[in-house]
């Protein structure tokens, strides 16, 4: 049995609340001095910009507020030769057995970016592994995730916390065959699961095995 802790690191957490504190305290600094701009005369136009940017501005913050119980809550994957347990509170944990996958693996895609170097951009091959190309200074964020095909269309209706989570993708081992259904569990930027997660699933998974999937770039806030 292998259990794989894909909660949100305490590190993640802390750059999440800051980050956005530290925006929505210039946000409203940029609207309380509204009022106090060019004297108070500026332009009703320039006045209602500022007031947009400044609340645009508190939105992140109000965002990490209301999913703060979900951020940190813990969350862990179980994978032994029964099946797979996802635990990560009452709305999305289940528990599956082997015998109702068709398929299993995990899957990732990678954000790229420029923030050592301009350059670094050349260290980037799309058969780089969890992490990019570390020779070349890439910062890369590698959002990881476990895909489950189900045998049938009932598995939704046996497990309906992973109802959220299901998309309808191209088989990546055949252009011809037909789209199906697969169950993505998005555990953000984790890097390191990728490969903790394949390690179980090779060793427990049996026929419904397939080696992890690199997915290429992740663009703006796509990544599940």
């Amino acid at each position: 049995m292998t259990t794989i802790d894909v909660g949100t690191p305490r590190r993640q957490q802390l750059v999440m609340v800051v980050g956005a504190a530290v925006m929505a305290a210039f946000g409203l600094l940029v609207v309380a001095a509204v009022p106090f701009g060019d004297n108070g005369e500026l332009p009703l136009v320039a006045k209602v910009a500022a007031v947009v940017i400044g609340s645009v501005m508190v939105l992140p913050f109000l965002g990490v507020l209301a999913l703060r119980k979900r951020i940190a809550e813990p969350r862990a994957l179980t994978i032994d030769s029964a099946g797979i347990r996802y635990d990560a509170g009452p709305t999305l944990s289940f528990d599956t057995k082997w015998s109702e996958l068709a398929q299993v693996r995990a899957s990732y895609a990678r954000k790229p970016s420029t923030a050592r170097s301009p350059w670094s951009w050349r260290g980037l091959r799309d058969d780089a592994p969890p992490g990019g190309s570390p020779e070349k200074k890439l910062l890369v964020s590698t959002y990881a995730r476990l895909d489950l095909i189900p045998n049938d269309d009932g598995f939704g209706d046996r497990h309906p916390t992973t109802r959220r989570f299901t998309r309808t993708m191209p088989d990546p081992d055949s252009d011809d065959a037909p789209r199906q259904a697969i169950v993505r569990i998005p555990f953000g930027n984790l890097p390191h699961v990728v490969g903790l997660i394949d390690r179980a699933l090779h060793e427990h998974a049996g026929d419904a095995y397939h080696p992890p999937v690199n997915e290429g770039f992740a663009w703006g806030f796509t990544y599940s």
